[in-house]
């Protein structure tokens, strides 16, 4: 290859790489800040505890086979096209949403933007694999550490603009939104060849879903999510309901988020046995939210959401990374697979934690998380144990 071309290859995966890590910024931006607001909207449209957990639960459950579809379509047709059409989805779910007068309008906004969403974070991963083969664990990583960053932003330059300026929740989606949309050029530009032109031999998802590897990472990351989801949306619902301290809320989400910036971006450093790290990261998550649940101070449970985002930084990405890298030529459908799995435990999660919260109690409802992650380590031990292509 000339030189001149080379280099002009190497501009352009640049480019990917920090297109891909803008819109994992933003839409960490949207997921932190949702976290943050979700208890102002509940105030304004007058839902239960149950009911925020179920609104919460929207954005992953209305759109769990969005994926599956792009996913498979993204290796046919290009990563570039697919998501020529997911972003804008998305801004039209945050405009939909930051508009909204009533409940149901606002559910339908949450809706779409989680299509965009799901589809977005898929396929802008399976990109940034086909980039990296046989070590997408470490590139998705440092992208993965944008969105830990953008979950940092959203709560705290929300909390910001609504406290000092009297804003409303609303400004967190028309930002996200705003982001994406001066993101499309970008993308547009970005070079994303075409890796799967019809060589690969699975026809079909349903083909892949024979690989014993990929369906035990998928059954972790169901569980995973479920476990991160469910205890972010809840943050500022336990500095208010059992601290009575409601302006730490946003410090607890972006403690959360920002300790999970630091060891995923480690982790894009560093090679060593992935299994371990994931398995010990579960083992810890546990440990903490059980240390939570029977917290007395406030401050000592900002302490504690720093710990639980440490843990659970390497976990999403080290999983979704060897997932790919089980199903080299198939990262687009592989990818729909593992975030289709997650969008499931990120249906479930908060719902299940308003629910058990509702009843219970909040408390009551950090301890079904603690075994939720108990789950996916056990999962991780047993079912992956033999599994040399996940070390």
């Amino acid at each position: 290859m000339e030189p001149g071309c080379l280099n002009k290859l190497k501009t352009s995966r640049k480019l990917l790489v920090w297109v891909v890590a803008l819109l994992m910024f933003f839409l960490g931006f949207e997921a932190g800040g949702f976290q943050l607001v979700l208890l102002n909207v509940a105030k304004d449209f007058g839902l239960n505890t149950s009911m925020m957990g179920m609104l919460a639960s929207m954005q992953f459950f209305a759109t769990i086979g969005m994926p599956l579809l792009f996913g498979r379509l993204s290796d046919r047709i290009g990563k570039k096209r697919v998501l020529a059409f997911s972003l804008p989805v998305f801004i039209l779910g945050c405009v939909l949403a930051g508009l909204a007068q009533s409940a149901l309008l606002l559910v339908a906004g949450v809706a779409v933007l989680g299509a965009g969403f799901s589809v977005t974070e898929c396929i802008a991963t399976a990109a940034l694999s086909d980039g990296n083969t046989g070590d997408s664990g470490r590139a998705i990583s440092l992208v993965q550490s944008m969105f830990s960053l953008g979950a940092v932003a959203g709560p705290l330059f929300s909390d910001m603009l609504i406290r000092s300026l009297e804003a409303s929740w609303r400004v967190v989606f028309m930002l996200a939104g705003g982001g994406f949309l001066l993101l499309y050029p970008l993308m547009l530009l970005a070079d994303m060849p075409i890796v799967n032109n019809g060589a690969s031999k699975s026809s079909s998802v349903f083909l892949l879903l024979k690989n014993k590897l990929l369906i035990a990472l998928c059954a972790v990351m169901l569980l995973y999510v479920g476990f991160e989801v469910g205890l972010a949306f809840f943050v500022e619902s336990l500095f208010v309901v059992e601290f009575s301290v409601p302006e730490l809320g946003a410090f607890g989400i972006s403690l959360f988020w920002l300790a999970m910036f630091v060891t995923r971006f480690l982790m894009s450093r560093i090679r060593t046995n992935r299994r371990h790290i994931v398995l010990g990261a579960l083992g810890l998550c546990a440990l903490t939210v059980v240390a939570l649940a029977f917290s007395k101070n406030a401050y000592f449970a900002l302490v504690l959401y720093a710990l639980l985002g440490a843990a659970s930084g390497p976990v999403w990405p080290i999983v979704a990374g060897s997932a790919l890298d089980a199903c080299p030529g198939d990262t687009g459908a592989a990818a729909s697979i593992m975030i289709t799995a997650g969008n499931i435990g990120g249906a479930v999660g908060p719902a299940l934690m308003g629910i058990v919260s509702q009843v219970f109690g909040l408390r009551s409802g950090l301890m079904m998380l603690s075994l939720i992650s108990v789950g996916a380590a056990a999962i991780l031990f047993i079912g992956l144990r033999n599994k040399k292509s996940f070390t």
